[in-house]
């Protein structure tokens, strides 16, 4: 496994993880209100921050926000967040998947360029557009790590190879 966080958690601190968001922002407000966050608490998103939900753009905005304010905030990617590295990439899969899924982050991302996601949209269109006005957000989704490491804690977002050191994991089994 290549990106591996290391973060130090303090015996009293308590550990808030929140994982498969999936884009619902609303229930992710409600939900972090509920547990009263406090400043020496470490607040963990363990990745699917978008996709299936109604507000995928949302989230990200929101996620990204909460973690440059705080430094106890830590994200990691999950399987859904990866697909930013299928549009960097132009993995011509990307064009199918989104012909499957009514709602997507890069749905959310285009609607507010004023642009449609059809069949014969092409990937390279699409990146250039995302690109341009989304740069931020696909810096920041690229950037997350697979895994975070404290002193007696690993977290990621599926799971690790139990007949492996686990820093041998795939990243692939590692997010599904």
């Amino acid at each position: 496994m290549e990106k591996i966080k290391k973060i130090s958690i303090p015996d009293k601190s308590r550990v808030i993880v929140i994982g498969d968001i999936h884009g619902e922002l609303d229930l992710l407000k409600e939900l972090v209100q509920k547990v009263h966050v406090q400043r020496d608490d470490r607040l963990l998103f363990i990745g699917d921050l978008c996709e299936k939900g109604p507000d995928s753009s949302g989230v990200v905005d929101y996620i990204m926000e909460l973690s440059v304010k705080s430094p106890n905030v830590h994200v990691l990617e999950g399987n859904c967040d990866t697909l930013v590295d299928d549009l960097m990439e132009l993995n011509p899969d990307l064009i199918g998947y989104l012909n499957c899924r009514e709602k997507s982050l890069f749905h959310e991302w285009m609607i507010k360029e004023d642009m449609t996601f059809s069949k014969g949209t092409g990937i390279e269109e699409m990146k250039n557009v995302l690109v341009n006005s989304f740069s931020k957000q696909i810096e920041w989704l690229s950037g997350l790590p697979t895994a975070i490491e404290s002193e007696r804690y690993l977290f990621v977002h599926a799971g690790i190879d139990p007949g492996e050191e686990w820093h041998e994991t795939s990243r692939m089994e590692a997010l599904t």
